[in-house]
């Protein structure tokens, strides 16, 4: 008698099991129909996005005050961007080198007044430990273009800041 409840529970946890895997495949296959059907315009997009998005800062906490020290630097001579898509600022015919620089963003573009980039500034905080190789690739990216990146660890005094940026000027 032992041996045939075992026998019925292997095969309810079998059965179980297969359940769950099915409702679950269900469950990716409607994600990847409603994105279909959003891109096709079935489902309006009110419906798909429906609290699934919030607002963020686009200036961590961190950089705010680099931020605000660059600005009192440079400007009005200069002109201080955030948040930059490499794209914005890099341009190739190669798909294949455009794959590489297509999602990433700089900390700050510091431009004259014609917006011509002048240098990037990327503060280096806790987020940067670790991935010391990707730093050195984005940097490769952008002085292969010519732009000149500083990196600071934290926020320096504006002469230091105004004494970089007018190395490269």
């Amino acid at each position: 008698m032992n041996v045939l409840k075992a026998i019925l529970m292997f095969v309810g946890g079998i059965f179980g099991a297969l359940i769950l895997k099915n409702q679950k495949n269900k469950s990716e296959n409607t994600d990847v129909t409603k994105t279909d059907e959003l891109k096709s315009g079935k489902i309006p997009l009110d419906q798909v996005i429906k609290g699934k998005i919030r607002k963020s800062r686009p200036i961590t906490m961190n950089e705010q005050p680099m931020f605000k020290k660059l600005r009192e630097t440079l400007e009005p001579e200069y002109v201080v961007l955030a948040q930059v898509s490499f794209g914005a600022i890099l341009w190739t015919k190669s798909q294949a080198i455009r794959n590489r620089f297509n999602r990433k963003i700089v900390d700050f573009v510091v431009c004259d007044q014609a917006f011509n980039v002048v240098a990037v500034i990327e503060l280096d905080d806790a987020s940067h430990k670790g991935n010391e190789q990707k730093d050195i690739e984005r940097d490769m990216l952008l002085n292969e273009a010519g732009i000149t990146v500083f990196r600071y660890t934290f926020t320096p005094e504006s002469s230091k800041i105004l004494k970089d940026i007018q190395s490269v000027t």
